[in-house]
């Protein structure tokens, strides 16, 4: 199962080629697939105008993170420096373990004077 809700108000968004592609392999692969109960993943994105934040997560309800699956591999590494590239230092991209499942959140500055 899987789901996606976007805010129309990003449709011009600057993002890396791929990167929620990535998070959204990485749900899959390392929380759907092992779980032999499957589960499901959620794609969001939202915008805080207020506080000049750009907010895209991918959540799934898999295994989780374990112990060995904490190191971030080349395609988080290759996301990350991508979204500097493009954002500046203030572009972060974080896991963060759910009950059950994982969330891998990027956020980015709605506006270039931010990022500076």
């Amino acid at each position: 199962m899987w789901s996606v809700s976007a805010a129309p108000a990003l449709s011009e968004l600057a993002l890396p080629p791929g990167a929620l592609l990535t998070l959204v392999e990485n749900a899959i692969v390392h929380g759907i697939e092992p779980a032999l109960r499957g589960g499901a993943v959620d794609v969001r994105a939202t915008l805080n105008e207020a506080q000049g934040w750009a907010t895209l997560e991918v959540q799934d309800s898999g295994q989780g993170m374990t112990a060995e699956r904490v190191n971030e591999g080349l395609g988080l590494s290759n996301t990350r420096n991508r979204l500097r590239q493009l954002h500046g230092e203030a572009a972060r991209l974080e896991l963060q373990p759910q009950d059950p499942g994982c969330l891998a959140r990027i956020m980015i500055p709605s506006s270039r004077e931010q990022a500076a």
